[in-house]
């Protein structure tokens, strides 16, 4: 994925769902995705800590991480940080604990989609 880098700039939608990578790009250099609207990264094994790198990408309307061994908490910083984030999917996931409070301040979001697989998460 390393690649990217020669057309980073002028990328608009990434559509790589379910090509069962074992590791989509390195969180640090999630950046040069930074013009991005549209990364669907569903059936892909992400880093546990991908959401929390996600919001080097500041142009993203849509992501979609659903069925990507994501568990745990769900962070504060990252996603809450995509001001223009319209659609959110983190589907079939192993989230657990309260939604971030912060969702709440992405005005632009009209989609939210937290089903799991397992796990539970609240609505606070």
């Amino acid at each position: 994925m390393s690649k990217l880098n020669t057309f980073s700039t002028t990328l608009k939608k990434l559509d790589i769902r379910y090509n069962s990578f074992q590791s989509f790009m390195p969180n640090e250099e999630l950046g040069i995705l930074r013009n991005i609207k549209y990364l669907l990264l569903d059936g892909n094994t992400l880093d546990k800590n991908f959401l929390q790198s996600s919001g080097v990408m500041p142009s993203l309307k849509v992501l979609s991480v659903a069925n990507c061994g994501l568990t745990g908490t769900l962070p504060i910083q990252g996603f809450c940080n995509l001001k223009y984030l319209e659609e959110l999917s983190l589907s079939f996931n192993n989230f657990h604990g309260n939604l971030p409070p912060c969702l709440g301040n992405l005005t632009f979001l009209r989609k939210l989609d937290p089903k799991v697989s397992t796990g539970s998460l609240v609505f606070d």
